[in-house]
């Protein structure tokens, strides 16, 4: 897992915390943080699970398997030139419809 340490090494810089103010804030000794970023010390997966939640990353990324940290969650917006000026008012309105029916779709 040389992965696991170098992630969890570049996540707590990022943060600006030291190895003590990263494992006060997880509940580990401070060894067990410097033991995981040499390699030295593999984590449970209770303690990757808790490690992985703390900096809001998948576990894939934390274990280095891959590049992406998470899944977004923030809304995507998607920008879009649409010619209207065929378009009547009631066809605009149909656009907005369709566009509120599959906003619906997919909360149920």
């Amino acid at each position: 897992m040389a992965d696991f340490a170098k992630v969890l090494r570049l996540l707590r810089n990022k943060k600006g915390f030291s190895q003590q103010e990263l494992a006060d804030s997880l509940g580990i000794s401070k060894s067990a943080v410097n033991m995981y970023e040499r390699g030295e010390r593999q984590p449970n997966f209770e303690t990757l699970e808790l490690i992985a939640d703390y900096f809001n990353v998948d576990l894939d990324y934390l274990l280095g398997r891959t590049t992406q940290a998470s899944h977004s969650t923030e809304p995507v917006t998607i920008a879009a030139h649409l010619d209207t000026e065929d378009l009547t008012q009631d066809e605009l309105d149909d656009v907005a419809n369709y566009i509120a029916f599959i906003k619906n779709k997919r909360n149920k």
